[in-house]
Formats: C-alpha cells, sequence, structure tokens
C-alpha cells in the first residue's frame, strides 16, 4: 500500500480566473464538483492506496473539499518542494503515490492498475499511455504527444516515487518540473546527445529509462497503462471545455 500526495498549488491566469471565480486550479469544477474532489475521490477508490495528503495554499487547504486528505500541508515553493514537504509529513514506510491535482477523468481502478504495473524494485515510476488511446478518448483535443522509436506515447501526471531517491534528486526534480511542458525543453535537461537522439526519433521507452538512472542513481521504469485519464490534465480553458462537455453527456 501507498501513500499519496496531491500537488495542489497551481494558478490560473488573471484572465481565466475571472471567468471561473477562483485562481486555484484544483478548485476548479466539473459536473458540479471541484477537480481537487475528484482526484481525492479516486485515491479513496484505489485499495492500494493508503494516506493522502494534500499540498498547496492556505486558502485550498482550508476548502471543504481538502477536508477529505489525511493531511493539509502548506505551499512549500515548487513542485518538488511541495512534494518532500508533504514526504516530510507522511513520514511514509514506502514509496509515495505523486499525482496532479487537476487530473479531471482520474479514477480508482486507473490508479490501481498503474501502481499494479509498476515493476519491482523501481524506485521512480512513471505512467504514460498511447497517444492513439487518448486520441480515442478525447477526439480531436490537443495534448502533448511524444514520438519515440516503437511507437507514439502521452505522458501522464502520475508517478510513484521512493522518499529517498527524491532528497537525492531535488535539484534535478526542479529542472524537470520547470521543463515537464515542453518536448525539447525535457529533452535538453537530459542532455544534447539525448535531445538529437530524441530529434531524430531514435529514442526508446529503454534508452529513456537507463538516461533517468545514470542521472538519478535511481531504478526509473516507465508504466505504460490502458486508461489515458493519467493524462487529461487541464492546462488550457479548452481542456475544462472538453470535460464539461464530457460530463453533461455522461462520457466524464
Amino acid at each position: 500500500m501507498a501513500d499519496a500526495v496531491v500537488l495542489a498549488a497551481g494558478r490560473l491566469p488573471a484572465s481565466w480566473a475571472a471567468r471561473e471565480g477562483t485562481d486555484i486550479k484544483a478548485l476548479l469544477q466539473v459536473g458540479g464538483r471541484t477537480l481537487l474532489a475528484r482526484v481525492l475521490g479516486a485515491l479513496r477508490a484505489c485499495p492500494q492506496v493508503g494516506r493522502v495528503a494534500v499540498a498547496g495554499p492556505d486558502e485550498l487547504l482550508a476548502h471543504s473539499d481538502a477536508a477529505a486528505a489525511d493531511l493539509r500541508v502548506p505551499q512549500a515553493g515548487s513542485g518538488p518542494d511541495n512534494l518532500w514537504a508533504s514526504i516530510q509529513a507522511l513520514k511514509p514506510e514506502g514509496p509515495v503515490l505523486c499525482c496532479a491535482s487537476d487530473l479531471v477523468h482520474l479514477s480508482g481502478p486507473a490508479v490501481s492498475e498503474f501502481l499494479s504495473k509498476v515493476p519491482e524494485g523501481a524506485e521512480i515510476a512513471y505512467a504514460f499511455s498511447l497517444a492513439e488511446a487518448y486520441a480515442r478518448r478525447y477526439p480531436g483535443l490537443k495534448h502533448m504527444r511524444v514520438r519515440l522509436h516503437g511507437g507514439v506515447y502521452t505522458g501522464g501526471s502520475v508517478q510513484l516515487i521512493d522518499a529517498e531517491a527524491v532528497r537525492r534528486n531535488m535539484l534535478l526534480l526542479n529542472r524537470v518540473f520547470a521543463a515537464r511542458k515542453s518536448k525539447l525543453a525535457m529533452a535538453g535537461v537530459l542532455g544534447p546527445v539525448f535531445l538529437l537522439r530524441f530529434a531524430l526519433g531514435r529514442l526508446s521507452i529503454e534508452k529513456i529509462e537507463a538516461r533517468a538512472r545514470r542521472l538519478t542513481g535511481c531504478a526509473a521504469r516507465g508504466v505504460l497503462c490502458d486508461d489515458p485519464g493519467l493524462a487529461f490534465d487541464i492546462d488550457e480553458p479548452e481542456h475544462l471545455q472538453w470535460a464539461r462537455e464530457m460530463e453533461a453527456r455522461g462520457e466524464g
């Protein structure tokens, strides 16, 4: 069983916040429920998840939906900073499940699938899905696709991370966090040769795992998951509108 951390410090641009009545992304509503409530509900529905901590600003932690978490951790800085603060608060006995607070279609079965597929001995495990599966569920919706040797994939926003691996790699994790929405920036963090291979479409999942092991000193593994809801996060107003339309059609 893994304890979980929900990173909920994301803010909206002023124009978007004005339309929604909040500048906290996790408090956006779909189908009458906040994104935070949906994510916490999914984690509670997964039997492999133990305690849950949510990290975010004071106004989010004071929201009634945050009461569903076992621990509420004040925002400490960047995403990795908030993750480490949550780990220190949880004092977990094993690896920690880390997930974004804007995964509007996160579900208990999807979390269970990811956790059950994490290879034994992995210290850092990262969920991803086939881009084709994402396109089938969200046809026409723009998303970040990564073409690798062997397929085209979409990265998820769920990871299982060993606490000691986080402590040892805080500087690197902050660099990766800053680059997470850019394919080129992410490849740049991993080195120029890596970037060239990426541009030529010669990278494989195995090569990425090997490079991550060299950078972090940890056993890093990608976990291919069937449910593209692990990758559908609310980055743009278009994504929010898409989620609301799906909810209205009963497809949430």
